[in-house]
């Protein structure tokens, strides 16, 4: 499960934290940026299931994941 977020969304998560060595000594967002561009599709190419907005409500999150894994839990009984 893929939680997606934009690099703008993460930067005002993270903004000022300096255990992020990753990120260290620049510009947040345009390093998010650039590990985005990296990650996202590795991501994306081995998530089951992805959040697209990073804007919800925790419990709106979590009743989409309780969906997906309601109905992947189906398919892997078929799969039995």
């Amino acid at each position: 499960i893929w939680l997606k977020a934009t690099p703008e969304f993460l930067a005002t998560r993270i903004d000022g934290d300096s255990n992020r060595p990753l990120i260290a000594g620049g510009d947040t967002l345009s390093r998010l940026r650039e590990l985005a561009g990296i990650r996202y599709p590795l991501y994306e190419a081995c998530a089951d299931f992805s959040l697209p907005r990073c804007d919800m409500k925790k419990s709106e999150a979590l009743h989409e994941i309780l969906r997906f894994l309601k109905k992947w839990r189906k398919q892997q009984k078929k799969r039995l």
